[in-house]
């Protein structure tokens, strides 16, 4: 103690304690005579020193242990709003490269159990996202009377209407739904679209199943026109 003295911050005014070899140096103008918070405060406000700053981080690994002591800090912090607004102001607008957006989707993938990906996918079933629907969507075509190619053929405009109108009327969901439901969600023609040509774009002959549903043989599909009756409450002679 007896090699220590007491002198006051030039910014804030608040008392504290150095060495007198410290005091000498802020006399010679070897030190600025800022504490400790007024200088990290004023350093951290100098562009060229983040820049500094940010060159000698890049590449520096944080172990696990570090991220887990960095992540129990913060946890139940309260952000004021003026804060949030900063944080807003920074990020706007600033580019993302595409192996940083890659990066942030593997971490997501990584820390999401397979229960909470199935709640996930569950909460999104049928839910339109405006920004990528209709006219937002990139691939949205202005003329719409390119789409009527009344095509006759699967694939063609109007196979493409009637399976969204049947995936609409089913509200995007299998109609068997039960655990083993898996895949995309597929527009199928009850009575077969080569046998029966004249129901092919009849919205009572479709029914929504997943991938995992959909029959893949001419025989499975003969043997479930029944059931796929049954779930619509429709009786259709084959």
């Amino acid at each position: 103690m007896a090699n220590k003295v007491k002198t006051i911050c030039i910014d804030c005014g608040k008392e504290k304690e150095i060495i007198k070899r410290s005091l000498w140096r802020i006399k010679v103008g070897g030190r600025s005579g800022r504490c400790l918070k007024c200088a990290s405060k004023l350093r951290n406000s100098d562009p060229e020193y983040k820049k500094k700053l940010s060159a000698g981080m890049k590449g520096h690994v944080v172990s696990e242990e570090t991220r887990i002591k960095i992540g129990n800090a913060h946890r139940g912090k309260i952000i004021s709003e003026e804060h949030k607004k900063k944080i807003s102001r920074f990020f706007k607008d600033r580019p993302v490269s595409k192996e940083h957006r890659m990066a942030l989707s593997k971490a997501h993938r990584l820390y999401q159990t397979e229960e909470t990906r199935q709640k996930i996918s569950r909460a999104k079933e049928g839910v339109l996202i405006p920004s990528v629907t209709g006219k937002n969507h990139y691939r949205w075509i202005e003329n719409r009377m390119l789409l009527k190619d009344d095509s006759r053929e699967r694939g063609g405009q109007l196979h493409r209407e009637w399976s969204k109108t049947v995936k609409d009327r089913d509200n995007w969901k299998c109609k068997i739904s039960n655990q083993d439901c898996e895949g995309r969600m597929e527009a199928h023609h009850i009575l077969g679209w080569s046998k029966h040509p004249e129901l092919r774009y009849e919205i009572n002959n479709g029914i929504t199943l997943c991938h995992a549903h959909h029959p893949r043989k001419r025989v499975e599909e003969k043997q479930m026109i029944p059931v796929f009756q049954g779930l619509l409450g429709l009786s259709m002679s084959n």
